[in-house]
C-alpha cells in the first residue's frame, strides 16, 4: 500500500524538476527472455536461437521491438526473423525503420486503418473509428483489419469496466505513422477525423442543452 504513483512507458527518458519525482531507467530484457518470448509466440514451433540472440543484440533487448518482431515471424506469412534481422543490418535497425519493414507487408486496408488512428487524440472506440475510416472501407473490410492489427501487436486494445473497449496505437507506432507521410499526404486524415470530433462535440452540445 503505497500513495505513489508508478509509470511504466517505453518512451526516452524524462527528467521532472520536482524532488518528488524520481525516474529509473530500466534496461532492455535478458537473452533468455527474449528466448522464452519467441517460443511463445511460435506456439512450440522451432526457432534460431542464434537469430534471436542477434534480434536481442541489435534491439538491446527494446521489448516492444522484440515482441513486434516475433509476432510478424510467426503470424505473418513470408516474414522470415533472417529477413528483419538482414533489414536491421542494412543500418535499418532504429526503431521507425523495425516498422518500416513491417509496413511494407500490411494489406493496404490495414494500413489505412492505422493512418486515421495515427491521426486521433486519444483512445477511441471500435465504433469512432469505423466513423473514420467509412469513407475509405466498408464495414467487413474495417473489422477484419481491426482484428489483423490487433493480433500483430499495432493496435492496443484497453478495456473498459462497464463501457465499450478502447483502441490505440502505441506511440512508436503513431510517430511512425506520422512522420511516414507528409503534411500534405496527411491533411485528407485530419480533416476527417476532425469532422467526426466536430460531430461528437454537436451531439453533447445538444444534450446539455436540453437540460
Amino acid at each position: 500500500d503505497t500513495p505513489s504513483r508508478l509509470i511504466i512507458t517505453c518512451r526516452p527518458d524524462i527528467v521532472y524538476p520536482s524532488s518528488g519525482i524520481i525516474t529509473y531507467s530500466a534496461s532492455g530484457i535478458a537473452v533468455a527472455e527474449a528466448l522464452e518470448l519467441f517460443r511463445e509466440r511460435a506456439s512450440g514451433e522451432e526457432i534460431s536461437e542464434s537469430e534471436v540472440r542477434e534480434a536481442h543484440q541489435l534491439t538491446k533487448g527494446h521489448a516492444f521491438w522484440l515482441d513486434l518482431m516475433a509476432v510478424q515471424v510467426t503470424k505473418v506469412p513470408g516474414v522470415t526473423l533472417k529477413n528483419l534481422l538482414d533489414d536491421l543490418r542494412r543500418g535499418r535497425g532504429d526503431g521507425p525503420n523495425i516498422l518500416s519493414s513491417i509496413w511494407d507487408t500490411l494489406a493496404p486496408r490495414e494500413q489505412t486503418v492505422l493512418r486515421f488512428m495515427a491521426e486521433t487524440m486519444r483512445p477511441e472506440t471500435e465504433s469512432t473509428i469505423e466513423k473514420f475510416v467509412a469513407s475509405e472501407l466498408n464495414y467487413n473490410k474495417f473489422k477484419k483489419s481491426l482484428k489483423s492489427l490487433i493480433s500483430l501487436n499495432l493496435i492496443v486494445v484497453k478495456p473498459e469496466v462497464n463501457a465499450p473497449d478502447l483502441y490505440d496505437l502505441h506511440p512508436l507506432v503513431r510517430q511512425f505513422v506520422r512522420t511516414r507521410f507528409e503534411r500534405n499526404e496527411r491533411n485528407g486524415f485530419i480533416r476527417v477525423v476532425l469532422n467526426q470530433y466536430e460531430i461528437i462535440i454537436g451531439a453533447i452540445e445538444s444534450m446539455l442543452g436540453a437540460f
